[in-house]
């Protein structure tokens, strides 16, 4: 009997913490992967501007022209850029160790008065150590980020800590993406009027 209850409470305890990875308040589409989309309308700004700003914001995710090469692409005709990028994850905060990263791509579509953004195909890949102590991605173990079906390298908790920090990058960007899509055009400075000889 005693042996009936431990396994019963067991199997209480994997059933709990499979229903509270299922409420993770995460964004999915229709294949349970996460994902987040949303339009904006912005009726003061035409296509053209958005574009740049949608660009400008996507230059502005990899600042670096190397890191970015064959990961940016843009169509100024279908009023599209699209970016893919990564964020590492920890273990502990503390020690910084590096669990994994998570990989994802951002489609920006624009149109006269509108946008449309796309946060989507969220991959975790775990680190490993190499020889020489540094961690490495462990690439063959890519995983598709489902919130109710974590990855067989990460525990439970951590699998939810991962997902509490995508969602925390995410939603960030979005913020600043909000806030950059706003941008007008520069303003031309104003030329300084040159003072006038006093005549004496």
């Amino acid at each position: 009997m005693k042996k009936l209850t431990t396994a019963f409470l067991l199997l209480l305890g994997c059933v709990y913490n499979f229903s509270q990875a299922q409420d993770f308040p995460l964004p999915t589409n229709e294949t349970g992967a996460i994902e987040y989309t949303e339009v904006v309308e912005l009726a003061d700004f035409d296509k053209e501007r958005l574009f740049k700003n949608a660009k400008g914001f996507c230059e502005s995710l990899v600042p670096n022209k190397k890191t970015r090469k064959g990961s940016f692409s843009e169509d100024a005709e279908a009023g599209t850029v699209t970016i893919t990028n990564t964020f590492k994850v920890l273990k502990k905060s503390v020690t910084k160790q590096v669990s994994g990263e998570i990989r994802y791509d951002l489609e920006i579509e624009v149109k006269d008065g509108k946008y449309r953004y796309f946060f989507k195909s969220f991959a975790f890949t775990p680190y490993t150590r190499d020889r020489y102590g540094k961690f490495k991605p462990m690439k063959r173990e890519t995983t598709v980020m489902i919130p109710v079906s974590k990855p067989l390298s990460v525990g439970e908790g951590l699998w939810k800590k991962h997902l509490e920090s995508c969602n925390n990058h995410v939603t960030y960007w979005i913020e600043q993406l909000k806030f950059e899509m706003q941008r007008k055009a520069d303003e031309p400075k104003k030329k300084e009027k040159k003072k006038e000889e006093i005549q004496w």
